[in-house]
This record gives structure tokens, sequence and C-alpha cells, in this order.
């Protein structure tokens, strides 16, 4: 029942996000300001996860929290200026797998800060997943 829970979560929330990056595409195209744009989907992000607060209620606060914190912020302020100027010029089908570049990073950065180490299967999935963005990214010609 979970993992019917989780592709059925899993294909939505897929669904959603390449709507999405078609609507924004779309926005850009007919002349809406970058920043205007990004700041509406980051204000409306905010606003749709107040009701889950409301309902399950703030996480607990603890020593440390503010740091890592102010550096997700800001990393997500630039990478998200970065990627919004990115659909600005260029194709979305083009900048849209990008997006794969994450879970080469997460296993890295989970490795050094919090000494996780990936199966075998999941470094593997993420290979596949990283030669699936090469042939996306670049063209037929480019790979003789």
């Amino acid at each position: 029942m979970a993992t019917l829970a989780f592709i059925v979560l899993m294909l939505g929330g897929t669904f959603a996000l390449g709507v999405g990056d078609v609507w924004r595409k779309k926005y850009l195209n007919e002349g809406i300001d970058e920043q205007v744009l990004l700041t509406v989907t980051l204000f409306l992000t905010g606003v749709l996860l107040l009701p889950i607060v409301a309902v399950v209620g703030f996480p607990e606060i603890k020593e440390g929290f503010l740091l890592p914190l102010i550096g997700t912020i800001v990393l997500n302020l630039i990478s998200q200026n970065l990627f919004i100027h990115a659909f600005k010029l260029s194709d979305a089908s083009l900048i849209a797998p990008l997006r794969l570049i994450v879970p080469p990073l997460v296993i890295v950065t989970g490795f050094m800060f919090l000494g996780e180490k990936p199966s075998m299967l999941g470094a593997l999935g993420i290979f596949i997943t990283m030669v699936g963005l090469w042939f996306l990214l670049f063209k037929k010609e480019d790979m003789t």
C-alpha cells in the first residue's frame, strides 16, 4: 500500500513539476519579469505550506539550527535565481532535466557531512540518471 501511495504521489508531483516548468517558460516568453515570477512562485509555495503547518504544527527548533537555515536560504535564493534565468535563456526541455544533478550532490554531501554510505543499487540508479541527463543535454551530432 505504501509503495502504491509513493508511486501515485511521485507521478503526480512529477507531472505538476513539468507543468510548472512549462508555465514558467510560457510566462517568461510573454515578457513577465523573471524576478516577479520567482517572487510569486516562492510566495505561493509558502502559502501552500501554511495549511500543513497549521495542522501538523511547527517543528521544534533546536540549537545550531540558525546557521544551516541561513545557509539554505542563501543557496536557494542564488540557485533559484540562476534557474529562472536559465529558463529565460533556453528551452524548458533542456533546463528542467538539470534537476537530475541533485542526486549525486546529495550522495556526496550526505557522505561528507552525515557519514551516509549509499547502497550499490542506489549509486547505480544515480549513475543511470546521470547518463540519461547526458543524452538529454547533448545533441546527436555532438555525440559522434
